[in-house]
């Protein structure tokens, strides 16, 4: 089921460890897979009446929760619904419980996942018996507030890569058409360069400290995918300046990004022929 935190890169992980591994044979405990970034955690546990679970929410972590031995039933409710608060946000445990009742649920037989993001409250654990399952805690690698119209300020963690957590974001938010511009403090990059004789393009990448002076470009969406379409100009330690067609580029200090969404839909990509290029497609 497409959610829209499929772009996530932590999420993506987490989907290729699931294939990869038997999660049903792995002992209970929790089982790093990428640092602070990505774990899982495999539990036995009671199930409990609807009445007795409690919502609750994460902010900086997305939970992708599997059932393992039987089914299990969850409550949900849209955060931006949800009318009692217990206390604050946990920052260290990254929770937060609600003592709204349990209206809505879904049930997951063995074997199928949910995910739950930062905007939906969730009770797990319902039912009858006992549980075998898997928690993983995928990484949400950004901060944000949102502008009057549509518009973001979007701050990138640090050591995560700026593409792949833009492009999560934008998945996030239902972005399809929009501009990005920004400024960050990286460790690496890398630009690629189209030759347009060939239509060959080189990549090449840069691994060494560097101030970003410019980032800017533009959001469509390809095959139904979020596109990006960036380029960056990158100070290094003697002030020369590279710069071109970003592919990738890693924080290592700070990356503070401004977003606007058109709020369109349709504008996609189709390859040129002639120019070797993903063109826009209105």
């Amino acid at each position: 089921m497409a959610t829209p935190y499929d772009c996530n890169p932590y999420v993506l992980k987490a989907l290729e460890f699931m294939k990869a591994n038997d999660l049903s044979k792995m002992p209970v405990g929790t089982h790093v897979i990428d640092g602070k970034n990505l774990w899982v955690n495999i539990v036995d546990a009671d199930l409990k009446t609807p009445s007795a679970a409690r919502l609750e929410a994460h902010e900086s972590y997305i939970d992708v929760q599997v059932p393992l031995s039987g089914p299990e039933t969850f409550g949900i409710k849209p955060v931006s619904a949800c009318l009692k608060p217990v206390g604050c946000m946990d920052r260290e445990k990254d929770i937060l419980f609600y003592d709204d009742p349990v209206e809505e649920t879904i049930t997951l037989k063995a074997g199928e996942m949910v995910v739950f993001g930062p905007d939906t409250a969730h009770a797990p654990l319902i039912g009858e018996g006992r549980i075998h399952k898997a928690i993983f805690k995928a990484r949400v690698p950004y901060k944000y507030r949102e502008a009057s119209g549509r518009r973001f300020i979007l701050s990138i963690d640090n050591h995560q890569e700026i593409t792949a957590s833009l492009a999560a974001f934008c998945a996030e938010k239902g972005i399809r058409s929009g501009s990005v511009s920004g400024l960050a403090a990286i460790k690496e990059a890398t630009f690629r360069f189209l030759n347009p004789a060939t239509k060959q393009y080189v990549d090449k990448t840069f691994a060494e400290q560097m101030e970003v002076c410019s980032l800017t470009g533009n959001i469509s969406e390809k095959d139904g995918k979020v596109y990006l379409h960036l380029h960056m100009t990158a100070s290094r330690s003697d002030y020369s300046c590279i710069g071109g067609h970003l592919l990738t580029a890693t924080v290592n200090g700070a990356c503070e990004l401004f977003l606007e969404d058109y709020g369109l839909t349709g504008i996609g990509r189709r390859f040129d022929q002639e120019t070797g290029l993903n063109l826009y497609d209105f």
